[in-house]
């Protein structure tokens, strides 16, 4: 627990109530959750499924950690989700099957459905104009991955800290 304002704030509260716009972290991102007056002054004004490749639980399965400037904001999350996405997505056109991290299972109402990943996927020059492949989603590594983080470019030179 952290204190933001004077108001005690978990890593979930913080993701999934001020992030993911008070949506229940078990909801597949379609079912709301309890929030406090603290959580619906604060939280964003709408959800962005971006976020998704930006947030690391320490599992093998996660995204890069990356310090995050507001003034960059889209473009950083921008980078993130195409890096991500190249990375884990998988598009198999002669079967037309496109295999995506688990988080678009979870959290698959942030995405828009279905419709929603296919979009995204298509926007990243992931999957073709036009096409709509079925969905798989890749199994989640849950194994510890201490130390995977990326530096923000001006921070290259930079040495981890543990």
């Amino acid at each position: 627990m952290v204190a933001v304002a004077g108001h005690g704030l978990s890593l979930d509260d913080v993701e999934h109530g001020l992030l993911r716009r008070s949506r229940h972290s078990l909801g597949l991102g379609y079912f709301p959750r309890r929030a406090d007056a603290f959580e619906r002054a604060h939280r964003l004004d709408s959800r962005d499924p971006r976020i998704h490749f930006a947030l690391n639980c320490g599992a093998e399965s996660c995204p890069s950690i990356l310090a995050y400037d507001h003034e960059a904001i889209d473009d950083q999350l921008d980078t993130a989700t195409m890096g991500f996405l190249a990375g884990e997505v998988a598009y198999d056109s002669d079967r037309d099957v496109v295999r995506v991290p688990r988080h678009m299972l979870w959290y698959r109402g942030d995405f828009g459905g279905r419709r929603g990943i296919r979009s995204l996927l298509r926007e990243h020059g992931i999957v073709p104009a036009g096409a709509t492949p079925a969905i798989r989603y890749r199994s989640y590594d849950w194994s510890l991955a201490v130390g995977r983080f990326a530096f923000a470019e001006s921070d290259s030179d930079a040495t981890p800290r543990e």
